[in-house]
C-alpha cells in the first residue's frame, strides 16, 4: 500500500512540473523565465499584455522582474 501512495505522490509531482500555473493545462510552447518558472508562450503573452510597462514584467509565480528581449 505504501508503494501505491509513493507512486501517486511521484505522479502528482511530475504532473505539476509539466503544467502551466496560469492555465493549469499541460505546457503548450513552454517558455522558461530567468527565475526558472515555466509557462505556456500564449499564457505569458496574455499576461504581459495586461501590464502597463511594455519592456518588462513580473513573474506570475515569484514576482521576479523580467526584461523582455527586443521583439518580445
Amino acid at each position: 500500500k505504501e508503494e501505491t501512495m509513493t507512486g501517486a505522490i511521484l505522479s502528482k509531482i511530475s504532473d505539476d512540473f509539466l503544467e502551466c500555473t496560469i492555465c493549469l493545462e499541460p505546457f503548450k510552447d513552454p517558455r522558461v523565465l530567468p527565475c526558472l518558472h515555466t509557462f505556456c508562450e500564449g499564457c505569458l503573452k496574455k499576461f504581459v499584455a495586461q501590464d502597463k510597462v511594455k519592456n518588462k514584467f513580473s513573474c506570475p509565480t515569484c514576482r521576479t522582474e523580467t526584461v523582455l528581449p527586443k521583439g518580445g
